[in-house]
């Protein structure tokens, strides 16, 4: 997540890219007037600059775990992170996971993990001298 923030792409990420609906993945100018085809649009150049070239950068990460922003908080080249972090009806998420043969439909294994998350948030709240979370 820190390198999506700082514009650094991997190769894989970028190939992960290309395997997506564009319109679902990166929503940019770059890529809503893209002439020069998704590998063009997608390319690691192409993305890095527009990248780079935003003041605000907004980056919606499904099914990230509270416990794993710690080094995002701990950074001190992002002190002007804001997270947001929203909690889903677990049945929802659970009904959404089945239908698209994401996981095996088990709440014993998904629903300690969403308490994780939300009792976690104490924890990120501590570890920031001025809570940004």
């Amino acid at each position: 997540m820190e390198a999506v923030f700082e514009c650094r792409f991997s190769t894989n990420f970028t190939q992960w890219l290309l395997k997506r609906n564009v319109a679902n993945v990166i929503r940019h100018i770059v890529t809503r007037k893209c002439e020069g085809g998704t590998h063009t649009c997608l390319s690691k150049p192409v993305i890095t600059q527009a990248c780079q070239q935003e003041h605000v950068r907004i980056v919606k990460a499904i099914r990230l775990r509270m416990s794993w922003l710690h080094g995002l908080i701990d950074n001190s080249a992002m002190s002007n992170l804001k997270i947001i972090h929203l909690v889903r009806d677990p049945r929802g998420s659970l009904y959404s996971m089945d239908k698209n043969h994401l996981h095996k439909l088990d709440t014993d294994y998904f629903c300690p993990r969403i308490h994780a998350d939300l009792t976690h948030l104490t924890h990120l709240l501590g570890s920031v001298s001025e809570p940004r979370v």
